[in-house]
């Protein structure tokens, strides 16, 4: 009944809270529910920015685009898992506690280790982590082994992982792109 609700009132309250429409002439956009604050460019005055890429950064990204979708599915994986082996929404909850503490453990010192080290060498390390925590996790599930400890831990390695890799990653572009390009390459 809830999900009903949601589909029949949010498309049409996004619509009326954020709304943009483009003409030969000019782009209009209006935001705000209570207070509406309308805006007009003239197409004239809008600017173009020429984005050029070679193949070192063409992979870079795609390499980038590749990692966050398998992240992004093994999150989704773990938390269906749990939710399968335990039936507790509880239980799906503390995984963002878990993740958060791998976080918070490592944050004060990942970004330094990316500084003194070799970036490519810690963004291997994070990367073949969270490799071993998945291939880890895949085993016990394939043996019936798994238990939500073992997520819990496994998603804990996982958040401990990322924490060093996205450092490590954002300071490899200063190495692929040309100095004057720094804005439009972080950007994309």
């Amino acid at each position: 009944l809830v999900a009903v609700a949601h589909l029949a009132i949010m498309p049409q309250w996004r619509y009326r809270v954020h709304r943009w429409e483009t003409t030969d002439q000019a782009v209009y956009t209006q935001t705000g529910w209570f207070t509406q604050e309308r805006r007009i460019a003239p197409i004239s005055r809008i600017q173009t920015v020429d984005m050029h890429r070679g193949p070192l950064e063409r992979l870079f990204w795609l390499g980038n685009v590749m990692s966050a979708t398998g992240a992004r599915a093994t999150v989704a994986a773990n938390l269906w898992q749990l939710q399968e082996l335990t039936d507790s929404t509880l239980a799906v909850g503390l995984v963002g506690l878990f993740e958060v503490i791998g976080l918070l453990a490592f944050a004060p010192i990942a970004g330094a280790a990316v500084d003194r080290f070799s970036r490519r060498r810690v963004l291997q390390a994070a990367q073949m982590m969270a490799k071993c925590a998945s291939i880890f996790l895949a085993y016990l599930t394939f043996t019936k082994a798994v238990t939500p400890a073992a997520i819990y831990i496994a998603g804990t390695v996982v958040a401990s992982a990322a924490t060093f890799d996205t450092p490590a990653r954002q300071s490899l572009v200063t190495a692929l792109v040309p100095r004057d390009r720094y804005v439009e390459a972080y950007s994309a």
